[in-house]
């Protein structure tokens, strides 16, 4: 049981009184909105006749030990309310596969670092889907490094090849085109008659010779051994190569002849046009290419990727149980050679260096507190001590538990304790204008 102890110095002159009287109120410490009922309205007696309040606060355990004041001003409102202690931060490790514990890092009670190893599974005894996650990991990986390189310097470099070449081609089929549908002047045709006419001749005195040379055949001087008989067929070999080339020049004359007379070939034509419009596609999707390789890969293309990277990763990480955030391991569950199941907690971890405490305020005092009052914390469990702290956050919305709106507001602690522990149950009073 409770014991709240009011203490007022007042004159009392019309009646006589002593100049101070002390009045005690008990109430159970699990009725705390009868607490501060009772409190309220006995304050609010005592302050319309007196100058001043002392409020104490007197744990009970049967001999009347611990006791603590607290020197409240007139007219100081406070907002009482009873909260949890908690850690800034604070994370329930598990595992998320099967296994046996191959060692733990580890003591309780231990400060570890962000991202510090805390345990760890043994290999073998984990499920084939985590084993089969480090081919996994290496794959995404591989990928996501192709999608880099996709759009490095030897990439555009092997493009801009490609694009120049396109542009060549297109530029020659355009120039074949025309050549093949220009009308040619009177000239040019003459001019081609009159090459068909050399070439021909030319073919004739190749011709000549050729036979020429055959018909010598039996002349003495190609038949005498060795010497000769080479001669001969080394000169009959450069006669064949005269009229080959002769014959291929006289057909070429022909054929640009003919083209002049009679046009292009439509076929021709039709071949040439259809590479024209081939070379053009190209440049224009070699263009677009390099210009979004310029530009590198889009952000969704990045973050699927690493998402694969990311999922593999976590698979792959399962026989390790790594720290989130700097803190210290306040509940450890497992030691080296435990079996282990998917979800079956491993570490709790705290972040100790700022403590809150949680608690709902009534809808009626909402409007009274703000972030930065100065507030008075009380733990059971810490008799005797009264530590500072502020209001850090209030939310917006309310929370509504049999028909009565609430508000929760956080305390930040401003001092700490060895003595504080997660958990603890925290009376708080919020000093209000």
């Amino acid at each position: 049981m409770t014991v709240l102890t009011m203490k007022m110095t007042c004159p009392w002159l019309e009646y006589g009184y002593e100049k101070q009287k002390e009045f005690k109120v008990s109430v159970m410490k699990t009725n705390l909105t009868h607490r501060v009922l009772l409190l309220t309205l006995y304050t609010g007696f005592v302050i319309s006749a007196c100058g001043s309040v002392v409020i104490s606060d007197q744990a009970s355990d049967g001999d009347g030990a611990n006791s603590q004041s607290v020197l409240i001003p007139v007219g100081v409102e406070t907002v009482e309310a009873v909260g949890v202690l908690r850690s800034a931060q604070s994370a329930d490790l598990s595992w998320t596969t099967t296994g046996i514990v191959e060692t733990v890092y580890i003591e309780l009670g231990q400060i570890v670092d962000d991202g510090e190893l805390l345990a760890e599974l043994e290999m073998v005894s984990v499920s084939k889907d985590v084993i089969l996650a480090e081919n996994s990991l290496y794959q995404a990986n591989a990928a996501l490094d192709e999608l880099y390189d996709a759009y490095d310097s030897t990439a555009l470099a092997e493009l801009a090849s490609d694009f120049a070449g396109a542009q060549q081609a297109v530029h020659d089929a355009e120039r074949l085109i025309s050549d093949l549908t220009i009308t040619p002047d009177q000239n040019t045709v003459d001019q081609a008659y009159a090459n068909m006419i050399i070439a021909e001749g030319q073919l004739s005195d190749a011709e000549h010779d050729l036979a020429k040379h055959i018909k010598d055949k039996g002349d003495r001087r190609w038949t005498r051994p060795f010497a000769g008989i080479n001669a001969y067929y080394d000169r009959l070999s450069n006669f064949e190569a005269q009229v080959s080339q002769k014959q291929f020049d006289y057909d070429q004359a022909v054929e640009a002849y003919t083209d002049l007379i009679n046009g292009p070939d439509s076929m021709e034509l039709a071949v040439v046009q259809a590479d024209l419009e081939v070379a053009q596609q190209q440049v224009l999707d070699y263009q677009a290419e390099y210009e979004r390789l310029l530009q590198g890969p889009s952000q969704a293309e990045i973050s699927s990727y690493e998402a694969m990277v990311s999922a593999a990763q976590a698979a792959a990480d399962a026989i390790y149980l790594e720290a989130p955030f700097a803190g210290t391991a306040t509940r450890l569950e497992v030691q080296a050679g435990d079996p282990i199941n998917s979800g079956e907690l491993a570490v709790r971890l705290d972040d100790l260096s700022t403590y809150f405490v949680d608690v709902e305020i009534l809808e009626v005092d909402r409007n009274k507190v703000e972030v930065g009052q100065s507030v008075e914390v009380v733990f059971d469990a810490l008799p005797g001590q009264i530590y500072a702290g502020e209001v850090s956050t209030i939310s917006q919305a309310n929370s509504t538990t049999e028909e009565i709106a609430s508000y929760s507001v956080s305390i930040v602690l401003l001092e700490t304790d060895e003595a504080f522990r997660p958990g603890m149950t925290a009376s708080i009073s919020i000093f209000v204008e």
